[in-house]
């Protein structure tokens, strides 16, 4: 049956409007999503074939089926990313948190850091509740960029200000208290290792006078996930003269070079809709995605929150000869790594400045010990802001142990005591 230019043109105007549906609506099964849309185009071959012939109902059925299909997704999405949040628990954190290397993600994979900050990315993040913008500059870090910084800070998601906006963070208070530019390396989840790393690249070419280094519970834990162990020993192997940057373990700095994968990262369509539908599927397991804070979190309802007196005398046993084999590698990879920034600063002419978060009390000991044997100054900071929790101000964010504007305040003020700036 021959066709006249009307409906030639009509014909090709209704193909690309079902081509751009089908990638929609496939797109749901993320890199999976790859087979069915090539599985659509033959069904949309065989169609329009069988309309050349006179036998429409196919490619009608084809298009309404598709139609029907796409149109609940679309709902979908427009409600998950304009209505605010709809969901909760972990499954509202995976959906909007944005802590992860997929499109939409924060992250791009590093075969040093794991996880680096993509330089240039502005979205809504969410966790727990809490809303913010999540603003990385053209270097890669949150907050202005600068060509030169008075103070460096380098830290996990406390540093980073997980759950606050960019001016409530404890770099951008200590430049609101000292009136001089700070950089904020922070980055979530990152270990000792990986703060060597960003000090090294990114932080000492600002000229720093001082450089502030947040220590974390969880960064014992960090390096055992980030590194292998043959990695964290050749590190501890290394000399000042010859310093060892280790790699990531290989599954954590490269993705999978299949189809599915690719089509994943570059031909699906991002929709946190598919986000949903797999966290649906696998919530008995969902677990944070690495690069995601890690916090006690008290039972939802909005509560200050405080950490219990369990957490406070957790002990700290990677001295311990009882210790772990893990536990003491980890332990030793990060004391030397301190003692490389350290050296680092020194060949700079600049301070470094050892606080943490004041809790586990053997842990924050440990940390001050640390600081004396290698002559670095400690500031007790993070210790302060637990007072002031305790004491019963809203120092951390409500279901959530990150610090909150007033926390990253008063933690910025006592680092900016700390600092003695030219």
């Amino acid at each position: 049956m021959g066709l006249g230019m009307g409906e030639r043109a009509s014909l090709l105007a209704s193909s690309g409007v079902f081509v751009v549906l089908l990638w929609i609506g496939t797109s749901l099964a993320r890199g999976k999503g790859f087979v069915l849309l090539l599985g659509g185009m033959v069904l949309l071959g065989f169609a329009l074939w069988r309309f050349s012939r006179g036998h429409r109902d196919t490619l009608y059925a084809l298009y309404f089926s598709t139609l029907l299909l796409v149109a609940p997704i679309l709902v979908a999405e427009l409600a998950l990313r304009s209505s605010g949040c709809l969901l909760a628990g972990r499954l509202a954190n995976y959906v909007h948190g944005g802590y992860h290397d997929e499109p939409e993600g924060i992250y791009a994979r590093d075969a040093h850091l794991g996880r680096a900050l993509r330089p240039g990315v502005r979205r809504r993040m969410y966790w727990n509740g809490h809303w913010w913008w999540h603003e990385a500059n053209a270097d890669g870090y949150r907050g202005p960029a600068l060509k030169r910084a008075a103070a460096v800070f380098l830290g996990d998601s406390l540093v980073y200000g997980h759950g606050v906006e960019t001016p409530d963070t404890v770099a951008a208070r200590f430049t609101s208290a000292t009136g001089r530019p700070a950089a904020n390396l922070g980055l979530q989840g990152a270990c000792l290792l990986q703060a060597l790393v960003l000090l090294h690249d990114k932080g000492l070419p600002l000229r720093p006078e001082v450089v502030f280094l947040c220590v974390h519970p969880n960064d014992l834990a960090d390096v055992a996930f980030w590194y292998e162990p043959d990695e964290v020993r050749r590190f501890l192997a290394d000399s000042r003269e010859a310093p060892y940057v280790p790699l990531v373990r290989y599954g954590l700095r490269t993705t999978d070079r299949t189809l599915s994968n690719w089509w994943l990262m570059h031909g699906a369509v991002p929709l946190r809709s598919a986000r949903l539908l797999r966290g649906v599927l696998r919530q008995a397991s969902l677990e944070p995605e690495r690069g995601g804070p890690r916090a006690e979190v008290t039972a939802p309802g909005r509560r200050p929150w405080l950490p219990g007196e369990g957490v406070l005398r957790e002990p700290f046993a990677a001295d311990d000869p009882g210790a772990t084999e893990e536990l003491r590698l980890a332990w030793a990879a990060s004391r030397h790594a301190v003692e490389r920034m350290k050296g680092l600063c020194d060949d700079a002419g600049a301070r470094l400045v050892l606080f943490d978060l004041g809790y586990p009390r053997e842990f924050s000991a440990a940390v001050e010990a640390l600081a004396g044997a290698l002559e670095i100054r400690y500031s007790p900071a993070g210790r302060v802001a637990l007072e002031r929790a305790r004491a019963g101000d809203e120092v951390y964010l409500a279901d959530d142990g990150h610090w909150s504007p007033l926390g990253s305040r008063v933690v910025a003020r006592e680092l900016a005591g700390a600092a003695r700036l030219r």
